[in-house]
């Protein structure tokens, strides 16, 4: 049944609440190193997109019963996912670092992958497992990667040089 939560929310083919975290941490990070000129415009509809994957998480959430395993994890993940109106509040008004706007999302995609990690270890579906774990290891480097273009596109942006 959880194997049902992974194409939904983790797998590249398609938006997911993966793929709206990193891209909303970019503008994010984009809009507070602007001073709040770069992406004003862009937040809100990136919000709503992020939100609407957000709704269907809780939904799926809500109306599957998952094994006890998960529980610690997306106890964990639902926590964080509770700061996420104070963390774009601060990011509205510039009142938080860029380090932390992108710690902060980060940590929300570290928390859904380790969602995946779990179903591959405890999958009882060998297939399954392996799919798991290659979706996992495939967001772990593309987040790496954004990581890195967040930061060097924050560090040589024309105020910076």
């Amino acid at each position: 049944m959880f194997i049902k939560f992974i194409p939904r929310f983790t797998l590249p083919e398609k938006p997911n609440l993966s793929a709206r975290i990193t891209k909303e941490r970019g503008m994010s990070a984009g809009f507070i190193g602007s001073a709040g000129k770069a992406f004003a415009g862009k937040i809100p509809s990136q919000r709503q997109l992020t939100d609407t994957q957000l709704s269907l998480y809780q939904q799926f959430i809500t109306q599957n019963q998952l094994s006890a395993i998960f529980a610690p994890k997306l106890k964990e993940l639902n926590s964080q996912l509770g700061r996420l109106n104070s963390i774009r509040s601060q990011v509205d008004s510039l009142s938080i670092s860029v380090a932390d706007e992108v710690a902060y999302y980060t940590e929300l995609n570290k928390l859904l992958l380790a969602i995946v990690d779990e179903t591959a270890k405890t999958g009882a579906n060998q297939e399954i497992a392996i799919k798991a774990a290659a979706f996992s290891a495939f967001f772990a480097i593309k987040g790496e990667g954004g990581d890195r273009k967040g930061c060097a596109q924050f560090n040589l942006r024309p105020s910076r040089i």
